[in-house]
């Protein structure tokens, strides 16, 4: 890993060199980046975030070579969440919706 680049990358993500070092180390060899650093997270997270509305962030290294940090989709829906057991029964939720019909006027409820 090259020192210089890690310099130049922290300067153009405006984090400093140490974590701009262990970041480009985690992408080169594909593991996982794990830091108890309060303030390297919330600079990770300020790169990551640029990433995720900009849709990615090009690295280019002083050898000419290329990185790219992208946000990749879960493909999941936001609605997509466990259910939770309420304990209310199918029919009791009909007969809610049945009573409340019948208090309303007919053509709908009013403002």
């Amino acid at each position: 890993m090259d020192l210089a680049e890690a310099v130049k990358l922290g300067h153009e993500h405006g984090i400093d060199a140490y974590d701009a070092y262990i970041l480009e180390c985690a992408r080169r060899y594909g593991t996982p980046l794990l830091s108890l650093d309060t303030e390297a997270r919330q600079r990770l997270a300020r790169v990551l975030d640029e990433a995720r509305t900009g849709g990615k962030i090009r690295i280019k290294r002083r050898d000419g070579s290329e990185s790219t940090v992208r946000p990749v989709s879960s493909g999941k829906s936001p609605l997509d969440v466990p259910g939770v057991d309420t304990g209310i029964k199918r029919a009791d939720i009909l007969a809610a919706i049945h009573e409340s019909r019948a208090r309303e006027p007919a053509g709908g409820p009013t403002k």
